[in-house]
């Protein structure tokens, strides 16, 4: 006699009617299919009443998407969550810190050691899409600190110290300015580096500024004067020095801390402990120019006790004459 017995539990996702339909009895298919069909609508019930799987995180935009070390880019999408907890934003392999953590927005530091990759998110062990970057160069700024010297004649060579000066010389794109009597006037390049230029001075340039462009951006002024001749030793320099005084202690029979003013070649080979004499091209760096001024950085004004003292007018001589490279004749 045949018989069966029934089944004690139906998965909802499977279907043993048309397998075992042709063993069994009408009685036995028709209890079956009833029982099938009402564990399937159980499982559909279950699946209604659960609740909905959370969406991972989704990356839509970074800006930029050309970015540099240590900038930082804003991440926009949705389901980050509401605080950043354990959650994690990568740019490749490296870490990020995040300095703003909200559902919808991150704001995030590029790795120090970021690479051209991919910027993805970690939220709750789950990973978000990604989206490419690039590592790009930092920008440095066209910025003029310093002119060295910030006073000669024309035709004379100035270096101009700053940053930003990338560009080719005697193109249309990188050119340097001072001030003429009509407007401005183009010097003349002759060596640059990323941080420094050299330049001639113009004929016709006239107590102003000193100005760099490149590809079209204006660098920022800085103060330059136009000295109205060349200044020798033997013929302006000396007879100042001579006139004070300064040859009893610094000359051919003394020479008190074995500095000699009575020669050009002496002056520029005495080295103080305190700084050079004379540094060529810059006479405020000069000790020269220090201690004549009525405010020395050290101990007295020279020549010491002096009443007539060395006028404003001849160290302005003094300091053309170390600003054209303090020649020796």
């Amino acid at each position: 006699m045949r018989t069966s017995s029934t089944p004690q539990s139906i998965s909802c996702r499977e279907s043993i009617v048309p397998a075992v339909a042709l063993f069994l009895s009408p009685l036995a298919v028709a209890t079956l299919l009833i029982l099938t069909v009402l564990a399937l609508a159980g499982c559909s019930e279950r699946e209604r009443l659960a609740p909905p799987e959370e969406p991972g995180p989704k990356i839509t935009s970074m800006e930029p998407d050309s970015i540099e070390i240590g900038a930082q880019v804003e991440i926009e999408g949705a389901h980050f969550g509401a605080n950043q907890e354990g959650s994690k934003v990568h740019f490749g392999t490296r870490e990020a810190t995040v300095a703003l953590w909200s559902d919808q927005r991150i704001v995030a530091t590029v790795p120090t050691s970021a690479v051209d990759d991919s910027v993805y998110l970690e939220v709750d062990a789950r990973t978000s899409n990604r989206i490419p970057y690039a590592i790009v160069e930092p920008v440095v700024a066209l910025r003029l600190d310093k002119l060295q010297p910030a006073r000669t004649t024309t035709g004379d060579i100035i270096t101009i110290w700053g940053a930003g000066f990338d560009g080719q010389p005697g193109s249309p794109e990188m050119i340097v300015t001072f001030s003429g009597p009509n407007g401005r006037i183009q010097g003349q390049i002759t060596v640059w580096t990323p941080t420094s230029l050299r330049s001639w001075v113009p004929v016709g340039a006239v107590d102003g500024t000193v100005q760099v462009e490149i590809a079209g951006h204006l660098s920022n002024e800085v103060p330059f004067s136009v000295a109205p001749t060349r200044i020798a030793y033997t013929a302006h320099v000396r007879p100042i020095l001579q006139a004070h005084g300064c040859f009893g202690c610094h000359g051919p029979d003394r020479a008190e801390a074995g500095l000699r003013v009575d020669t050009a070649l002496g002056i520029l080979n005495t080295r103080s402990t305190h700084a050079p004499v004379v540094v060529r091209w810059d006479s405020p760096q000069s000790l020269l120019i220090q201690k004549l001024g009525p405010n020395p950085p050290f101990g007295d004004r020279m020549p010491k006790g002096c009443t007539e003292c060395v006028t404003e007018a001849e160290i302005l001589t003094l300091r053309d004459w170390i600003d054209q490279g303090a020649p020796g004749y």
